[in-house]
């Protein structure tokens, strides 16, 4: 069948990364299915879309997600469907069991009768859930917002943010690095928009000042940090033209600060970008949240790298980095902003050539980079930071001398929610 769109995540916690394949059926005179080829860990794929009830047969499937919309360690998978304006198709929400699926749509209030052609996903609140963002055709775009509970509630109108345009990819990312949540839409008709995150509605689009609104056939659009300044760039595609790519020169970043992070998957895993986790920060009275995905946007994916803007922070206060399925939190501290960290998974730690044991001279190495309590490590040593407090000392090397990769009791633990 014409398939559009391909998510990856790791739906049963196996440490393998499964695909999800959607199909544009329904309106076009095909009827099959979409796909969840589950991964064999041996090479090998078997799709299990239908015994696990999200093959939305004869849905035309336009965009898919994988992300934690209950925020219970799992991978929930939410499908955008195109057509869906005159009410006979939606958009459907699948809830992660633990390796099986329950449509919630209609409880969650997520079906959106749109033509959905794009699908955002970030917490716009500070609340610790996940909110979307949705575009369609010239009806208007859809701001869901998570109630904290377990359903949405459609915030457009009062966001402004309906955009009505005929909108195709979109993403959330913080341009300016002030901590809120930007959102960029590519319009196929219309002026590309940049709306400016706020707590205070209606939402500005500073597309035209940013330089980003270039009307053209624009379908396409990912993000990341292209010249390693530590904001975001853009790349946009569209139809019948050249792809821009947009690097990022925004006064405000001058005075604004950040933390990026790779997350790294267990040895053994053939998920070593650890797609599904999640990490959550605070810095001061603000807490933030970012999940690694795959594929979430139209025909693109943008970095496995987890991008915050902190405003004026310098420290980030805490962090939790949650592995897929709960299966290991990782508690880390005193976080010094304007790095890119990598955060090592605990069974990781210590060793540094991934050979399974900690040797005599990864224990010297990391004497070496011993710097004491206060005195933060510089990124290129976390891996020696045992108990991910951000700095080196006795405590780290006593963990690594006595040979285990279990960290003191603060650093790792089980806990759901946000």
């Amino acid at each position: 069948g014409p398939m559009y769109c391909a998510c990856w995540g790791d739906v049963n916690q196996d440490g393998h990364l499964d695909l999800y394949v959607g199909v544009r059926t329904g309106d076009n005179g095909y009827t099959g299915s979409n796909h969840l080829y589950m991964n064999n860990g041996d090479g090998t794929f078997t799709d299990q879309a239908i015994a696990m009830d999200v093959d939305a047969e004869g849905d035309p499937t336009l965009v898919s997600a994988f992300y934690d919309f209950d925020r219970d360690g799992d991978e929930d998978l939410y499908l955008g469907t195109d057509k869906g304006s005159g009410g006979f198709w939606k958009n459907r929400l699948y809830q992660n069991n633990g390796g099986t699926f329950t449509e919630i749509t209609t409880q969650a209030n997520a079906q959106a009768h749109i033509d959905c052609m794009g699908i955002a996903v970030g917490d716009v609140n500070f609340d610790g859930f996940y909110d979307l963002y949705l575009t369609n055709i010239m009806h208007g775009n859809k701001l869901l917002v998570h109630d904290g509970v377990g359903a949405y509630v459609d915030q457009t109108v009062p966001a402004g943010v309906g955009s009505y345009h005929v909108g195709w990819g979109t993403l959330f990312a913080d341009f300016d690095n002030d901590t809120e949540l930007d959102i960029y839409l590519c319009n196929m008709q219309g002026p590309n928009r940049l709306y400016r995150g706020s707590q205070t509605w209606p939402l500005v689009d500073e597309g035209p000042s940013a330089n980003v609104d270039a009307a053209a056939d624009v379908f396409c659009v990912a993000e990341g940090d292209v010249d390693g300044d530590g904001d975001i760039d853009l790349l946009v595609g569209n139809t019948n033209g050249r792809v821009h790519l947009y690097i990022n020169n925004s006064p405000d970043l001058k005075s604004n600060n950040y933390a990026r992070f790779n997350v790294v998957g267990n040895n053994g895993d053939l998920n070593q970008f650890a797609v599904g986790t999640c990490v959550d920060i605070v810095h001061g009275e603000k807490s933030q949240v970012r999940q690694v995905r795959s594929g979430t946007n139209y025909k693109t994916t943008s970095e496995y790298t987890l991008h915050f803007g902190l405003g004026d922070a310098a420290v980030i206060d805490s962090a939790r980095v949650i592995y897929p399925g709960n299966t290991e939190i990782r508690h880390l501290s005193n976080i010094p902003a304007n790095h890119e960290w990598t955060l090592y998974p605990t069974a990781r730690l210590g060793d540094k050539d991934n050979n399974g044991r900690i040797d005599v001279w990864e224990l010297r190495e990391a004497i070496v980079a011993r710097t004491g309590p206060g005195n933060p490590i510089e990124p290129g040593v976390e891996i020696y930071d045992m108990d991910g407090d951000f700095d080196i000392d006795n405590d780290d090397l006593a963990i690594m001398g006595l040979g285990t990769r279990t960290p003191t009791p603060k650093n790792i633990g089980h806990q759901h929610g946000p």
